[in-house]
């Protein structure tokens, strides 16, 4: 299924796509999405996008045996806004690579 596929699903078919690729109940989910809509990001599909990101972030970070249902509230948050600054370092290099052509 492609993310396109993923973030249209209805909320209880998404989040039960998340717990099946990432082990995120519904309460992780919930405080994720919520994370984003107060950065700012007010569409949903587009806060999907960038929590199904996020998942696969930290999936490839090797949180090592910590799985992110375990995380902290603390240590969720420091996650993201890793997360987010990683995020906005690739597309400030991929503008600027792009800006050089």
């Amino acid at each position: 299924m492609s993310t396109e596929e993923i973030v249209n699903l209805p909320d209880p078919v998404f989040v039960n796509q998340c717990n099946k690729m990432y082990k995120v109940n519904n309460e992780l989910h919930r405080s994720i999405d919520l994370f984003f809509y107060k950065y700012g990001i007010e569409q949903r599909t587009e806060r999907r996008r960038h929590l199904l990101s996020f998942l696969e972030y930290s999936r490839l970070k090797q949180l090592g045996d910590k799985e992110l249902v375990k995380l902290g509230s603390r240590r969720l948050k420091e996650e993201m806004e890793e997360y987010l600054e990683d995020s906005f370092i690739v597309l400030y290099m991929r503008a600027r690579a792009v800006g050089s052509e």
